[in-house]
């Protein structure tokens, strides 16, 4: 187009740009009202983050505490007279003086740490017997004998006879002395304790066969009282004496 006779001129542009010249939100300052305004998160804050660009020098906190109230330096209501100004004091103590020059006489203990007794515990050391004094050939799985009868409850067999002196006249064979305490018996036979080991060892009256047939028994001096009759008057209770001959019973198994 020729305007004026000037050839090569064109039109001035005009201010549209893709169809519209209305002011467009930009990113990330504003947002868009379409689908990538809605997945992303405008700016929000202060544009201009850069270094330089605070105004500190205007806006501090420290201005704004020592902003005068006013003119004259108080407010209504306020005190007129003279500030005190108090001059800060350092009150912590010389390098000198944290230790004093003159210590005190350390009296020594008698004994470290003020006690003598033991510091460690001494253990007491299990002393067992050697590799040669246990016995190998010994019987194994020993028990007790009982009595069992078919739906009857089952008795252990005492390893102790115990025989009542009130109803028995009991005398010794050889001192004609009667028995106190443990005895032996066999049948109608009967030896006090102390003849019984002398013969068994030096056999003058009696073999050592003959005698091993003798059964041990007792005397119920330890758990009846006659009084010279032969009313009894019982010392321990049943339930006692049972335990005992289960006791006496058991260790007959290990010792004779």
């Amino acid at each position: 187009m020729l305007f004026m006779g000037f050839e090569g001129m064109e039109d001035p542009s005009k201010k549209i740009s893709f169809g519209t010249g209305t002011h467009r939100p930009t990113f990330p300052d504003q947002i868009a009202h379409d689908r990538f305004g809605n997945e992303q998160t405008p700016f929000r804050g202060v544009k201009e983050v850069g270094p330089g660009q605070y105004d500190n020098h205007i806006f501090t906190d420290f201005t704004k505490i020592k902003k005068p109230l006013s003119n004259k330096g108080y407010v209504l209501g306020a005190r007129t007279g003279q500030k005190d100004f108090y001059q800060l004091v350092d009150r912590a103590p010389s390098p000198t003086h944290y230790q004093d020059v003159t210590r005190k006489d350390v009296k020594k203990s008698l004994k470290p740490f003020h006690s003598s007794s033991n510091r460690f515990k001494r253990e007491a050391s299990f002393v067992g017997p050697g590799p040669g004094a246990y016995e190998h050939l010994v019987e194994r799985n020993r028990s007790v004998q009982s009595l069992h009868s078919f739906g009857g409850r089952t008795q252990s067999v005492p390893h102790v006879d115990i025989k009542c002196t009130a109803k028995e006249d009991l005398s010794c064979e050889n001192c004609n002395e009667k028995p106190v305490g443990d005895f032996y018996q066999y049948k109608s036979s009967v030896l006090c304790n102390r003849c019984y080991e002398y013969n068994f060892k030096w056999q003058e009256k009696y073999s050592r066969a003959y005698l091993t047939s003798f059964k041990k028994a007792r005397d119920c001096s330890f758990m009846h009282e006659h009084e010279g009759t032969t009313a009894v008057i019982q010392k321990i209770s049943d339930k006692e004496l049972k335990k005992l001959k289960q006791k006496e019973a058991y260790l007959s198994l290990y010792w004779s």
